[in-house]
């Protein structure tokens, strides 16, 4: 995800993992430059390298608890949108509230769709707290003509709610690419989202 965060100056803020870990006050520049010489060593021996986090673990220099206050800082200033047990993919589209995402979920090996509430409201009890009162009635729900609720959660600092993924265009883009539907087209359209709301 593009890292679009702002400071006052209008520079953009940097929220790498290392960079964040110094500003928290738990490492030093010295020592993440270490790790990282460490992580490059294990690359160029052909095989996948640590993460710099597990690194800086196993060298004893951050806890556990601390690389997960870095990865949930990550996630709430939008510099990551990293979601225990999914892979996300692409993107597939923005709303008010937020991006969703083309993802797979790891654990039963399916593609489904990620909605991640946006950054600066997921700071917003208020906002979070309708986020996810959204996904649980969308749960609720099980008709052929809606999209099935997965999962909702929060996975470092990152406010998910998990969809069923629907492969194929949407009305909107039908519309835009061929006009106007034939009314008969246009209303069984309709009976079978006024259906999906009985």
């Amino acid at each position: 995800m593009p890292n679009d965060n702002n400071n006052g100056a209008g520079i953009k803020e940097d929220l790498s993992f290392g960079s964040l870990a110094v500003k928290l006050g738990f490492i030093t520049r010295e020592r993440i430059r270490e790790c990282l010489l460490i992580q490059e060593k294990i690359h160029s021996f052909g095989v996948r390298s640590p993460k710099i986090g597990e690194i800086m673990i196993d060298k004893g220099y951050l806890t556990e608890e601390q690389v997960s206050k870095i990865f949930r800082t990550q996630g709430l200033k939008g510099g990551h949108n990293q979601i225990a047990g999914y892979k996300i993919l692409s993107l597939i589209g923005q709303g008010a509230m937020g991006n969703v995402y083309k993802a797979t979920q790891i654990s039963m090996d399916r593609t489904v769709a990620i909605k991640i509430l946006a950054p600066h409201l997921a700071q917003d009890d208020k906002f979070v707290e309708r986020f996810f009162k959204e996904a649980r009635f969308v749960a609720k729900l099980n008709h052929p003509n809606i999209i099935q609720g997965i999962d909702v959660g929060e996975s470092n600092g990152v406010h998910y709610f998990t969809m069923e993924y629907i492969d194929g265009p949407t009305i909107e883009s039908l519309v835009k690419l061929r006009g106007a539907m034939q009314e008969r087209k246009a209303i069984k359209i309709i009976m079978q989202v006024a259906t999906g709301h009985t």
